[in-house]
């Protein structure tokens, strides 16, 4: 995604749900629970200039490998300071031994040099992840880790109550619209008058 200067970014940010039009239907609330995803696709084109001249190697240890991506992998939830996200990581094969694995595997990340495991926001296992603002927090603050859990659970729950807060406001702004409380009525109600 180009960003202002021509950079590129591998965040994805959801839409904005108050900004959606919906004059005929309500909004769902669906939209205001979505979070950013992280795309990490090492083997893509997006990748060549970090790449540069640096061959990919295949996580099984061929003697001239050529990894390429074979579909779509899974996605990780990841729990930061700001809130959830998720990191998506494809599936990749290499061309020689024909073995697959997933771009997000810690084995192929200890690999890769540090300039492509910096990019990654979190520190990855094999099944879990942690993102790596939580683990500065527990580093700068000196807390115990159950103090920080606790801290990142109530961040979710205050998170998910603002984006509930907002979906319930934007169905009380159409409300309000389509009753012609801003001076005008929309023509949400008309279409409803028209369908029945």
């Amino acid at each position: 995604m180009l960003k202002p200067g021509h950079a590129l970014s591998l965040w994805r940010l959801p839409p904005q749900p108050e900004l959606i039009d919906s004059v005929s239907t309500l909004l769902s609330r669906n939209f205001f629970q979505l979070h950013p995803f992280f795309i990490w696709k090492p083997e893509s084109s997006i990748m060549v200039r970090l790449r540069n001249n640096y061959v990919l190697p295949c996580l099984h240890g061929c003697p001239k490998p050529d990894v390429v991506s074979a579909g779509v992998g899974r996605p990780r939830v990841i729990v930061g300071n700001r809130g959830q996200y998720y990191i998506l990581a494809p599936r990749l094969r290499c061309k020689m031994c024909k073995r697959m694995w997933f771009a997000d595997s810690p084995r192929w990340l200890e690999k890769l040099p540090k300039r492509f495991t910096n990019i990654v926001p979190a520190f990855l296992t094999y099944k879990k992840a942690i993102c790596k603002s939580v683990l500065n927090e527990l580093r700068r603050t000196g807390k115990s880790p159950s103090d920080v859990a606790n801290q990142v659970n109530e961040l979710l729950h205050l998170k998910y109550e603002q984006a509930h807060l907002a979906y319930l406001g934007s169905i009380v702004n159409i409300w309000d619209a389509e009753a012609g409380v801003y001076g005008q009525r929309t023509l949400g109600n008309y279409v409803y008058i028209i369908v029945l």
